[in-house]
Formats: C-alpha cells, sequence, structure tokens
C-alpha cells in the first residue's frame, strides 16, 4: 500500500514537472515575441558611433589600423632619458601677469 501511494506521488511529481516544463517553454516563447529576443540585434557600424563630420577619418578610428606605431625610418633617433631627472622642469616659456602666476601655482 505504501510502495504504491509512493509511486502514485512519483508519477504525479513528473507528470506535473513535465506540465510546468511545458508551460514554462511556452511563456518563454510568446516573451520572446514578444520583447523581440529571437531576432538578431543589428550590428551598428563605424560611422554610426563617429559624428558624420569625421567620416573622412574613419581609418583612424579602426583600432588595428590606429594603434600600430609608423614603421622606424633611417632619419629615427634614440632619445636618452636621465635615470634621475625630475618628472617635469620649472621653467617659464612666456611671462605671465602676476594673477596668472599665482593661478598657476595654486594649480600645480
Amino acid at each position: 500500500m505504501h510502495e504504491e501511494a509512493s509511486q502514485q506521488a512519483a508519477e504525479a511529481n513528473t507528470s506535473y514537472d513535465e506540465t510546468f516544463m511545458e508551460a514554462r517553454k511556452t511563456v518563454v516563447k510568446q516573451l520572446n515575441l514578444l520583447l523581440r529576443l529571437d531576432e538578431p540585434k543589428a550590428k551598428k557600424l563605424l560611422k554610426d558611433y563617429v559624428p558624420e563630420h569625421h567620416h573622412d577619418y574613419l581609418d583612424v578610428f579602426i583600432e588595428k589600423e590606429a594603434i600600430p606605431l609608423p614603421p622606424h625610418r633611417h632619419w629615427d633617433h634614440i632619445v636618452t632619458l636621465i635615470p634621475d631627472a625630475p618628472p617635469s622642469i620649472s621653467c617659464r616659456v612666456y611671462p605671465l601677469s602676476r594673477r596668472e602666476e599665482e593661478f598657476q601655482r595654486e594649480v600645480h
């Protein structure tokens, strides 16, 4: 008697699980249709991201074109850096007014 009840419960659970899965599949399918999730998303072109007045220069925005360094030339030269050099040099390129000097000191 106990085995029969267990078997009936197992069959009922299996039936319930199958019904639930079918219902879930139906709901997901309907939601996909409503939300248009099944449709492939249109890929945006580079022109869609770059302002129109820069379209003549699209090759600059292509990563594989923009990242590599130019080829070495015979006029290339070495810049030797001094190991203990300060990160910046305090120098005045052109005269500043007192107000401009004060502002520059505040900022730096």
